[in-house]
């Protein structure tokens, strides 16, 4: 973590003097009217008893100013930070400074219901043993409520596997966390340039702390603007992409000291690595694509039954060459090779039901369906000799004479 800043705000200093229940800490980045609303939302608590840290990560629109000349309660600290560190050093700073014995992250776009601390404290005091608890995040444009959206939904899978195949099942705001387990685990992590929620939930379960997730929506999301920039979002698109690597990376990490690489884990965290090597294939040409699959092997999540099929694949994708390892991929990886975010991911209705529920599909290989796995490859080369043959020599364009 960061050390402490030199200096705070004088007159609100003496926030880190008391010690309250729960602390919430919003970082922000060139957020002025929108941090406003979010640190309205904390305001309106049912549950009075907090602490709010905001942490500005080196605002250049007048956030601090105006937050200066806005707020006045006593309970709540501006620390101003003098260079941009980015949001997760923001979050781990607020956390350091925090002195309370549970802690709730907010975005600083986003908001939280009224009665979100009182439901969650009372929540997670039934059961003293639990590391964190978790709610669900309901979206909106401008206003909470104009939407009939949810982040996504609890279908009944094993949390670790969907996160391990990029279907996020939790946001930020939705956690309250115990704070001495939250810093037992290392918190957020400072090197990952993206996906640094994910990868914190990561390694929550799979570290086995104890949490309960409850079906409730008691904070809000609001949907992505164009005209919005999150804290560090300044990467070039494919230098971003390659950040997954980093992440990816972590996972493995977070994994095998938990003793939880291997078998299932192992193929989806393969899969990310299939997913995001075709992705730059098809935007960024073959070269991206191929050193990120030969990473995959060296760090040893690749398999050769895994590594060499996708390799072929991939160095003759798009060409009659291609076939062989199209049949391989179809007739012989499992469902899990292939990760991807789930369908319902932010498009969930806040009143789904089973019915609803049902429609979810599992990991289908998709190259499982191509008619040459299907019929298998003689088949497949048989049927195509025959149309060939069927459909006789071709016609002259019309118009044309024969000489």
């Amino acid at each position: 973590m960061n050390a402490l800043p030199k200096a705070i705000p004088g007159r609100k200093s003496e926030v880190f003097l008391d010690k309250e229940p729960v602390t919430i800490v919003i970082p922000t980045h060139n957020r002025r009217d929108l941090v406003y609303e979010a640190i309205l939302s904390v305001q309106a608590q049912t549950h009075e008893q907090w602490k709010l840290i905001v942490v500005d990560d080196h605002s250049s629109d007048g956030t601090i100013e105006y937050l200066d000349e806005t707020i006045e309660d006593p309970r709540i600290s501006i620390v101003p930070l003098t260079e941009g560190r980015g949001g997760q050093k923001a979050r781990n700073l607020g956390l350091e400074l925090s002195k309370s014995e549970y802690v709730v992250f907010l975005d600083s776009d986003d908001m939280l219901a009224p009665d979100c601390l009182e439901r969650r404290l009372t929540e997670i005091r039934k059961s003293p043993d639990l590391d964190f608890v978790v709610f669900q995040a309901g979206l909106f444009d401008d206003v909470p409520g104009d939407t009939d959206l949810m982040w996504n939904y609890d279908s009944g899978e094993d949390v670790l596997e969907r996160m391990l195949r990029m279907d996020q099942p939790w946001q930020t705001n939705c956690f309250l966390w115990k704070r001495e387990s939250l810093v037992r685990i290392g918190a957020w992590d400072e090197t990952l340039r993206r996906a640094q929620d994910l990868e914190l939930q990561i390694r929550a379960v799979a570290r086995g702390l104890s949490w309960k997730w409850f079906p409730v929506i008691d904070c809000f999301v609001r949907q992505p603007s164009k005209d919005r920039v999150s804290i560090g979002s300044t990467i070039g698109q494919l230098d971003e992409k390659l950040t997954h690597l980093d992440r990816i990376d972590r996972t493995q990490e977070v994994l095998e000291a938990s003793g939880l690489f291997s078998g299932d884990h192992r193929t989806l965290l393969a899969g990310n690595y299939f997913w995001l090597s075709t992705g730059l294939a098809s935007t960024y040409g073959r070269r991206h694509a191929l050193n990120v699959w030969k990473r995959g092997w060296e760090y040893g999540v690749l398999e050769p039954d895994k590594f060499f099929p996708g390799l072929g694949y991939l160095v003759f994708q798009g060409t009659a060459f291609e076939h062989p390892f199209v049949y391989w991929i179809g007739k012989y990886w499992p469902n899990q090779m292939f990760a991807f975010i789930r369908p319902f991911f932010k498009k969930t209705p806040r009143s789904y039901n089973q019915k609803f529920g049902e429609l979810l599909t599992r990991d289908i290989n998709p190259f499982s369906s191509i008619r040459m796995v299907q019929d298998g490859p003689i088949k497949f080369l048989f049927s195509k000799l025959s149309r060939a043959f069927s459909r006789g020599p071709k016609s002259p364009p019309s118009g044309s004479q024969p000489r």
